[in-house]
């Protein structure tokens, strides 16, 4: 059964972009090429689509690509190289294990490669660590397009011993240089140094041109200037210095700051007129080089990548492309020309705005309010109720056109509210005394006014908020007396006379921020994170079916309320509907969002929360979905940041636009612009109409969902846990998969099926927890838990709409048991289902009960029983092993009679309990379940009883566990388990009922000391479908391989089947499904045999 690669994803050194005249591809099109570990992704570009992938490195991530006008392409990682042609790499198989060319790469020797170059002379030149150049003759190769090297030999500096951390080379063709006359060619080399010295050299006159002295600690880029006039570098110190490279003088030109975190590469763009610097704070800064002073000025800086370090860059056409620890490919757009067509700012005060055409400005008077219509332009009212139209002249244009005086009404003086209804070309001005003013906006010009005045007298309208839908416009107003009711409005769209009028009693402590309107349901955002639901169906004919949230979030005001167009898949059958409730998402301006489903199928009306979740930091004001070019619905949303507007993608996890504004307390409103360029693209172009220190501004922003990433990649530090959803039907299914990581998140992602490309798809970041992961598991088809340091347990359900989009919404937390130990880490955990607590409601969220039993870093165990109808977890064994730190447990049912805890410690034992007859369930003997022996009440803890034994299995901590019952043997279980000892072991449990009593017996059946060369990590059990009393077992180790053992249900004894090699460092956590993927450190792989496949894909790298 050999193991099978499928796919990889992480950490990504080198991006490169292949240009027109290389590929043969349109002026317009480009390849970008991204190094994922050893293995190379081809994507076109704009089109964004994967057209090839293989492998390069058998083992050495690829660390530069470089190419030459002759189509010779040289990749370098480690010690080793490879020099072919596009031709060759797209004749490779796709499939990452089917590839010929790892069989071709070469050493350069024992030195490792820091930088190389391939002349358009067909020469290669290779910079190693020890500041010494290799040079090579490339020679088409015997077989194939691949090029062969014929070694020339090696140049270096006379009695120059330093070590590089970094550097480059650069070529420059030549025919005039005395000194170089038997050559083509001139090659500098630029070389950073450990200790904070750039020598700049001649490769070929080995001759020393500068020794750049300033900067502190270990250069970590230096690069030169097209004309190579200009040298650039960057170091510990922070600091980005530009020097001159005149041969006479070499001094430093300027010094620049800006990045908070260490800078890892430079580059020269647009003929050398700017500097692009990439960074261990997950930026990328545009700077501008002043052509008198050579200045490094800070033009714009893009939030790139997630959490740690940006390692590569290129750039062509204003567009840059980053990659990053987090595996992701992002594409930033830079250097937007000044226009309204692309991004410009307009700016109008209020005396601009009158232009002396009307009385002069009043003395206190301000802009209340305004609204754009694509048609006609920008609508304003004063505080003095005077209106004016910015008329649209053409959008491409700088000055898009002239204000224009509409009238004045004395009614809209001092208090106003200004609302759009785009469809109808029509803006809505509304005052405190429920005064409605519809201006509607004619094709040539003109307008006109209809006056309307709310049917039901409130002491004074504070809220009032408009939707158009279904042809009917709606009014929702309110006064802020709490006994005085809500109202809605039906208004008709042509003629703006009320057809209906709907009064709603107002709850307690209820202040309208937003609302929407959905079929017969209306839905009402306050303040408090409160909602209120209202069946409109009802409320006519006399009944009052309505639901109130409150404290949705622990966020403050409801600033959105969205139907998301998704209907929430039924888990069980319902013969009621052919479709699910639809889904509403909820945005809190304290950054909190969550999506709700509405059932309003039976006499009461309900909701449930499917999804929570927090945005970074910030004030969120909005949020829906957005179809992406992939044809995927990517949650987009919209908020603040300091004193800065953003637009982000919180699916794919990654700024979109922003512009500094001066922050949320001030009017602000975006709008949707429809031009012929957007018509039919993934273009959503906005313009962002803002007022800031009583100036009004206008900021057109082009925002192209097809512009963002090729490849989002994963987490940016650490994965330290991944499970996979059970999985029990179609092997062509895509399967989902969440992943814990260091950075305190959750990621919930897809596997996809399609054989062609086994790629990962994000659906959402979870950031629930507020410290590292340590453990995430699927307890069941729909529930998930993780733990993490802090005592953190949180208890997660997975729903999924009806187009399979999924929804995590966090349930229920663990109450701490330690208040002075903020270090208390819960390190594994294991559950079993209460079989007589099957929930009869309809609608139910999970089936049962069950006991839960979790282990600490103090040596702590409890016992804990969840109740499904409380959503509440109740203590029922405490107690310690000894005080080492406990790693795994498992909560084992042996002989259908007997409850066992097994516990694997950091001394190297097995430790087990009998906890029987101190909790309070029974076993059913039919099947082996819990049920509960008595209703459920709250249970008092009592103390764990003493462990009924222990085997010494590893010398040190056993670090995985995995356990599984042999087929059909009710009164067994087996534990394999891998230690720091390098060990895996088999210990066999089972109870004997022979002669009347349970009588357990533990033994160990065998022990491998040398199953691995390093920490063992993880263990699955993989079922062998062709022998049932086989059993395969897939284990990990920080030694980077992957082993297949086999498991001898007869002789209880274990074999190695196979074993792969991965380039992911320190091989960590790992799950398995449908006996044929596995998901490993971010590497996906899978197992032939002639009977099963089984695969498995990585958490950490």
């Amino acid at each position: 059964m050999p193991l099978v690669p499928l796919n990889h994803t992480g950490p990504s050194l080198c991006v490169k972009v292949l240009p027109s005249l290389v590929t043969g591809n349109d002026k317009s099109s480009i390849e970008v090429w991204n190094a994922q570990g050893p293995y190379l992704l081809i994507y076109t570009f704009p089109e964004n689509k994967l057209i090839h992938r293989c492998q390069i490195f058998s083992r050495n991530k690829i660390h530069g690509i470089s190419i030459n006008s002759q189509n010779e392409i040289l990749f370098y990682g480690g010690c080793n190289y490879l020099v072919t042609t596009r031709n060759e790499i797209l004749k490779q198989q796709s499939a990452f294990n089917k590839n010929s060319l790892v069989n071709k790469e070469k050493r350069s020797g024992s030195e490792w490669i820091i930088s190389g170059e391939i002349s358009n002379n067909s020469k290669l030149y290779l910079l190693t660590c020890y500041n010494k150049v290799i040079m090579y003759d490339l020679v088409p190769a015997t077989d194939g397009d691949c090029i062969d090297t014929l070694y020339i030999g090696t140049k270096a500096l006379f009695q120059e011993r330093s070590i590089l951390y970094s550097g480059s080379l650069k070529i420059i063709p030549t025919t005039t240089d005395i000194e170089n006359i038997d050559n083509k060619e001139k090659v500098l080399v630029n070389a950073g140094t450990v200790m904070g010295g750039i020598l700049i050299w001649d490769c070929y006159l080995e001759k020393l041109i500068h020794n750049l002295k300033g900067h502190e600690g270990s250069i970590f880029d230096v690069v030169t200037s097209a004309n190579t006039k200009l040298v650039a570098s960057c170091s510990d110190d922070r600091t980005i210095r530009l020097w001159d490279n005149d041969f006479r003088s070499g001094k430093e030109l300027s010094v620049a700051f800006g990045h908070s975190a260490r800078i890892w590469k430079l580059k020269f763009i647009n003929n050398d007129t700017q500097l692009i610097s990439t960074s261990e704070d997950c930026t990328v800064k545009v700077w501008d080089i002043r052509q008198d002073t050579h200045e490094l000025v800070l033009q714009k800086t893009y939030e790139v990548h997630q959490l740690k370090s940006v390692w590569g860059c290129d750039f062509w056409n204003d567009f840059i492309f980053t990659c990053g620890n987090d595996g992701r490919v992002k594409v930033t757009k830079i250097n937007e020309e000044k226009t309204l067509q692309q991004s410009s700012l307009l700016t109008y005060s209020l005396k601009e705005i009158l232009n002396n055409n009307v009385p002069a400005v009043g003395k206190s008077e301000i802009i209340k309010g305004f609204h754009w219509f694509n048609k006609h332009g920008l609508i304003i009212i004063t505080s003095e109720g005077r209106v004016f139209q910015l008329k649209v002249t053409a959008l491409q244009q700088e000055h898009c056109g002239t204000w224009i005086f509409l009238f004045r009404n004395p009614s809209f003086e001092n208090y106003s509210l200004t609302h759009g209804l785009e469809d109808l070309e029509t803006v809505v001005f509304s005052n405190n005394k429920g005064h409605l003013l519809f201006l509607k906006l004619n094709k040539n010009g003109d307008h006109e006014q209809y006056n309307l005045y709310a049917p039901v007298e409130l002491c004074k309208v504070t809220g009032c908020f408009f939707k158009y839908t279904d042809g009917k416009v709606f009014c929702l107003y309110e006064s802020p007396n709490s006994e005085e009711p809500l109202v809605l409005l039906q208004i008709n769209s042509s003629t703006f006379i009320i057809e209906k009028v709907v009064q709603l009693r107002k709850p307690k402590i209820f202040l309208s921020t937003c609302f929407e309107l959905y079929e017969n349901l209306l839905l009402v955002g306050s303040r408090h994170s409160t909602v209120g639901i209202w069946d409109l169906n009802s409320v006519e004919i006399g009944g009052s079916r309505h639901v109130l949230i409150r404290k949705l979030t622990p966020g403050d005001t409801t600033t959105s309320i969205r139907y998301t167009g998704k209907h929430l898949k039924s888990t069980k059958e319902d013969i009621n509907t052919d479709r699910g409730d639809p889904i509403f998402s909820i945005t809190n301006r304290d950054g909190y969002y969550n999506f709700i489903s509405v059932n309003n199928r039976f006499s009461t009306l309900k909701y449930k929360i499917i999804h929570s979740n927090k945005i970074v930091r910030g004030f969120l004001e909005d949020g829906n979905f957005v179809m992406s070019p992939n044809n995927t619905s990517d949650f987009v949303i919209s908020g603040f940041k300091s004193n800065i507007f953003h637009i982000s993608n919180e699916t794919g996890n990654y700024e979109i636009i922003n512009e500094i504004c001066g922050g949320a307390h001030r009017q602000l409103k975006l709008f949707e612009i429809c031009t012929t360029e957007t018509i039919g693209t993934n273009r959503f172009d906005k313009l962002l109409v803002y007022i800031k220190a009583s100036v009004l501004h206008l900021k057109k922003i082009n925002t192209n969902m097809s512009l963002q990433t090729l490849n989002n990649g994963t987490h940016g530090k650490e994965i330290r846990d991944i499970t996979i959803k059970p999985v029990s039907k179609s092997l062509t299914a895509d399967t989902l998969f969440i992943t814990g990581s260091e950075d305190t998140t959750l990621k919930l992602s897809k596997f996809a099926s399609d054989a062609s490309t086994h790629g990962f798809t994000n659906f959402w970041t979870l950031r629930a927890h507020v410290s590292g992961l340590q453990k995430v598991k699927f307890i069941s088809d729909n529930f998930v838990i993780s733990t993490s340091a802090r005592e953190e347990l949180f208890l997660w359900e997975l729903n999924e709409s009806t187009d399979n989009t999924p929804f995590l919404n966090l349930v229920c937390k663990i109450p701490v048991i330690s208040k002075n130990n903020p270090d208390l880490r819960i390190m594994d955990f294991d559950v079993l289902f209460i079989e007589n607590t099957l929930n009869s409601e309809p609608d139910a969220s999970i089936d049962a009960d069950f006991a839960l039993v979790t282990i600490y870093s103090d040596s702590s165990i409890i016992l804990w029983h969840y109740s499904n109808a409380l959503q509440k977890f109740n203590k029922l064994l405490v107690g310690k092993y000894e005080t080492c730190c406990l790693l795994n447990v498992s909560l084992r049912i042996l002989n259908n009679s007997s409850v066992y805890i097994v516990v694997a410690p950091t001394d190297g034992y097995l430790v087990y309990y009998n906890v029987t007859e101190y909790i309070p369930f029974g076993v059913v003997r039919s099947n082996g379940k819990l049920e509960l022996m008595e209703p459920f009440q709250e249970y008092k803890s009592i103390e764990l009883p003493h462990y009924q034994g222990r085997n010494r299995i590893h010398q040190s901590g056993i670090r995985a566990m995995e356990v599984f019952v042999p087929n059909g043997k009710s009164n067994e279980f087996i534990v394999v388990t891998g230690g720091d000892d390098n060990g895996l072991g088999v210990t066999v449990f089972t109870l004997d009922s022979t002669t009347g009593n349970d009588l357990l017996c533990v033994k160990n059946t065998f022990f491998d000391p040398k199953a691995a060369s390093s920490t063992i990590t993880s263990i699955n059990v993989i079922e062998n479908k062709s022998d049932k009393d086989k059993i395969n077992f897939l284990v990990c180790s920080i030694d980077q391989n992957l082993r297949l053992w086999e498991f001898d249900g007869i002789t209880y004894k274990l074999k190695i089947s196979d074993k792969k090699y991965t380039s992911i460092a320190d091989t960590g956590s790992s799950d398995t499904y449908n006996s044929n993927f596995a998901l490993i450190d971010r590497k996906s792989t899978r197992l032939n045999s002639s009977h099963t496949v089984v695969s498995r894909m990585p958490s950490s790298a």
